[in-house]
């Protein structure tokens, strides 16, 4: 909790000078600077179906369920998963039994094996396998329904759009869709 209230405020703090940040010299900045306008490009060209699917579920909510549920939820929960997954990583990297930064995940990062880094993290976090199998099965669900809800708003949005804004558009354009993704 401690770390989560730190890096929340944090966060706060820095988010509108992180978010204009660049970086010229090549190294570890460079991967910082990749990853800010990686978002960036991610949240302009999701907009128009994350825009149209939430306003689509959202109809005949008040403006704060629209808030808490759209919002402050998601939010907090992904600050959650990373505090939890970020710290535990960094604890491990920090007090790692060969020195700082022998525990792999570092550059399992370094080497954009972002999934490697998250089932190494859970790999590490006790000697017991069936618990390591326990912790992975819940990531690799929660990972699993983001890409499968978000592959099906993007399907529900551009059905959508082909059927001329009816609200339920036929199935066949759907099930095209699906297919073709």
């Amino acid at each position: 909790m401690g770390f989560f209230v730190s890096i929340a405020g944090d966060y706060l703090w820095n988010a509108i000078p992180m978010g204009f940040q660049t970086f010229n010299s090549p190294g570890d900045a460079a991967w910082q600077g990749g990853w800010t306008i990686f978002y960036w490009v991610w949240w302009i060209s999701w907009a128009p179906f994350v825009g149209m699917f939430i306003a689509r579920i959202s109809r005949g909510r008040t403006i704060r369920e629209f808030m808490v549920g759209v919002m402050f939820v998601p939010t907090t929960v992904a600050f959650f998963w990373l505090c939890i997954f970020g710290d535990t990583a960094m604890y491990m990297e920090m007090n790692a039994a060969g020195g700082v930064g022998t525990a792999g995940i570092a550059d399992l990062v370094r080497n954009w094996n972002l999934p490697g880094a998250l089932y190494g993290t859970i790999d590490q976090v006790t000697r017991w396998a069936w618990l390591n199998w326990i912790m992975a099965t819940p990531a690799t669900f929660l990972l699993a329904t983001w890409f499968i809800t978000s592959s099906d708003s993007g399907t529900l949005v551009i059905t959508t759009m082909l059927s001329m804004s009816d609200d339920d558009p036929p199935k066949r354009f759907r099930i095209a869709q699906d297919l073709h993704a």
